[in-house]
């Protein structure tokens, strides 16, 4: 329904323990985008490969923080 209204659902990795390649699966397999989020990783190195898997799954934006 929301496609035909235009509209894009966009999901993103929120730090509560799911894994990244599950909810990459959710994101191909339901057809909405990913919002890749830069602050919500426990550690670097799995936010590197959570941002390369889901930036190609990602509409047209990203969500990132900044702590003056």
């Amino acid at each position: 329904m929301a496609s035909r209204k235009n509209v894009a659902i966009i999901m993103e990795e929120r730090g509560h323990g799911i894994p990244t390649d599950t909810l990459v699966k959710v994101i191909q397999e339901s057809g909405v985008h990913a919002n890749p989020d830069m602050d919500d990783w426990k550690e670097e190195e799995s936010m590197e490969r959570g941002l390369r898997l889901m930036y190609p799954l990602a509409l047209t934006v990203r969500s990132c923080q900044t702590d003056p």
